[in-house]
């Protein structure tokens, strides 16, 4: 029978998938085993079960619509035969290869392919270099080559069946018609698979299949707020209200001191011995914050560097897809470069790495710095590199040469500082400070880190412009987002301090507060007085309304009063306590629900539709001029 013929032919391909993706979700269920409940690991291997066969029929249509294209006279010819084995073969290296790669991402980020692996495949150099610099690359390949090879032995007897009797083509049309059935079918599960599943982040996370992930974050790189969310115009029958300018007025003298803005990639609170971390991983960042006006409670906007950049520079929650850092449109936006740069400073971004990626360098050109990254080191300046940039020792040493320039000039300078070592694959100069290198991981990288700030702060004493200079150091993004549930309070904590020994008088301000608070908390203590569009607010004044904006690239949430209210794709919305649990009527819900809809809508009116600022405004160095 025709039918059973076009069964057969895509047995093989199929049987393939199903045995891997099974085994896929079986590891990552025996890696979270104890954040799941037996229902849950039930329901994640039940509906996987039918992702993965809805994944295949997208995966195996160009395949399908060969077998409808192909004359019937052509099947099981010679040209058929090299084809289909071809195309089994692609088809068991492209599978097989996703075992390899979905681990290395989920040992990562603990979760399914997303929109960071789309932007990997962008910046392939530092994400091959890092690839190669983390695994044994060759003995994975040659492994990966020989389970290919092994898979093709035992498959190829079985790719074409030996006879298949008159196959017409209303009968292709069939097959294909019932086909294609079945695939929109799948799509459709597919589409629903976050809303039908569980409320454990980790079982919807297993539940899903990788592949289809990984395309279906191509799609949603960009989110449109009034399309798939909440609305202001919803909840209130009105517009959404326009921005208002504010008059920005500080209580302290204005202080043209200089400032280093040190933000440290992927330094979690919770590697720290003041927030609980049961080794001495920190002694430096653990004295600062002693010694600092240290921000005990405050938390990261998102799990990507450049959600950190994006909140820290531009003071503003982050809007669902891509960050505004890699979106058209992303000028003369306002930022606290312009700020500083209208009174005389010497703004600039430096990186270790090479600050094309992510597109760094262009947002922070067109946004009121100048750039110095590792294109602008020397060759003597540079004694260590890996994939992601020089070391961050080497940084700071670069950071202090250009403000003993900027300081001989008698300008003042403020400089946004990225490190990049404690990432992988966590290498940095040997034996530096006795912290191993080979074997060390994330917990080495974390010790350099530390290591390589105490020494700069050492080196930076010995400066002129050091007692009339504020160091604020704070993390980028923690570790690892991924919990229970996908908006985790404690897993978006970081370290957040100013020091300046002789301007700040240290204390511990133990208030619930966001990344983007803290330049505007910087401009009082300097006592700027300017025109605003900032979303954060000073945390240092008895108005200061405790908050934090948390968020991956699709879930909108704020941190307020022990809970997490937050806003999703399709119109939804929720509210869960710190430990995940979801609350379905919570009470007094509406007042955080509609602040959390007025923030985010107004960031994503302004970045997701790429408006700059309003007219009347023009870029945001000219805000800042017309308050002189």
């Amino acid at each position: 029978m025709p039918l059973l013929y076009f069964i057969k032919r895509l047995a093989p391909s199929f049987t393939l998938f199903m045995i891997v993706q099974f085994i896929i979700r079986m590891i990552f269920t025996i890696w979270k085993f104890q954040a799941l409940g037996a229902y849950d690991i039930l329901k994640s291997l039940s509906f996987g079960l039918v992702f993965d066969v809805a994944t295949y029929s997208l995966f195996i249509l160009p395949y399908v619509f060969y077998l409808l294209l192909l004359p019937a006279r052509w099947y099981n010819t010679r040209f058929d035969r090299i084809a289909t084995h071809v195309a089994f073969i692609l088809f068991a290296g492209l599978v097989i290869f996703d075992i390899a790669s979905e681990y290395a991402f989920w040992q990562e980020f603990s979760v399914r392919f997303n929109f960071i692996a789309v932007d990997y495949l962008v910046y392939a150099r530092e994400v091959l270099g890092n690839i190669w610099e983390s695994y044994p690359v060759i003995p994975i390949s040659l492994g990966i080559l020989v389970v290919i090879g092994v898979v093709y032995v035992v498959m190829r007897g079985r790719l074409i069946p030996s006879s298949f009797g008159s196959v017409s083509f209303s009968s292709k049309i069939g097959f294909i018609g019932g086909f294609l059935l079945l695939t929109f079918i799948g799509y459709q599960a597919l589409s629903l698979r976050n809303k039908i599943i569980s409320d454990n982040t980790y079982a919807n996370e297993i539940a899903a299949n990788g592949i289809y992930s990984l395309f279906s974050a191509f799609k949603n790189n960009e989110l449109s707020y009034e399309k798939f969310y909440i609305t202001y115009e919803d909840l209130e029958k009105t517009p959404l209200p326009a921005v208002e300018v504010a008059e920005v007025r500080s209580n302290n003298p204005q202080q043209l001191k200089n400032v280093v803005f040190v933000t440290m990639e992927s330094m979690s609170a919770e590697f720290m011995k003041r927030y609980g971390a049961k080794g001495d991983f920190t002694p430096n960042l653990d004295f600062l914050a002693l010694n600092s006006l240290n921000f005990s409670n405050l938390y990261a906007t998102g799990t990507r560097t450049v959600r950190g950049l994006e909140a820290l520079t531009l003071s503003i929650p982050p809007s669902p897809g891509r960050s505004i850092l890699k979106r058209p449109n992303n000028e003369n936006l306002f930022s606290l470069g312009y700020i500083f740069k209208d009174r005389g400073y010497r703004t600039k971004f430096i990186y270790g790495g090479y600050g094309y990626f992510d597109n760094m360098n262009y947002f922070y050109e067109n946004n009121g710095f100048d750039i110095v990254d590792r294109t602008d080191l020397a060759d003597d300046e540079i004694t260590f590199s890996n994939t992601w940039g020089v070391a961050d020792e080497d940084l700071f040493k670069k950071t202090i040469k250009e403000a003993r320039k900027d300081y001989d000039e008698g300008k003042p300078f403020m400089y946004m500082v990225m490190t990049t070592s404690n990432h992988r694959p966590y290498t940095f100069p040997e034996n530096a400070a006795n912290i191993p290198v080979e074997g060390g991981g994330r917990i080495a990288g974390v010790r350099y880190a530390d290591f390589a700030i105490g020494r700069f702060l050492e080196e930076a004493k010995k400066e002129p412009w050091f007692e009339d200079t504020v160091f604020i150091f704070v993390a980028d993004h923690t570790a690892g987002a991924a919990g229970k549930s996908s908006l985790p309070p404690s897993r978006y904590h970081i370290p957040a301090m100013f020091y300046a020994p002789a301007l700040i008088k240290p204390r511990d301000v133990s208030k619930v507060a966001s990344q983007i608070d803290l330049p505007v908390t910087l401009l009082s203590v300097l006592g700027f007085d300017y025109k605003s569009l900032f979303a954060g607010g000073d945390i240092l004044q008895s108005s200061f309304k405790e908050r934090a904006f948390i968020a991956t690239y699709q879930k909108l949430g704020i941190y307020q009063d022990d809970r997490v209210t937050f806003v999703e794709p399709v119109k939804s919305y929720g509210v869960e306590d710190k430990q995940g649990t979801l609350e379905t009527k919570p009470k007094g819900a509406s007042g955080s629900l509609l602040s959390v809809v007025t923030n985010y809508e107004r960031a994503s009116l302004w970045n997701i539709n790429h408006k700059k600022l309003p007219s009347t405004l023009a870029t945001g160095a000219q805000l800042t001029k017309d308050l002189h």
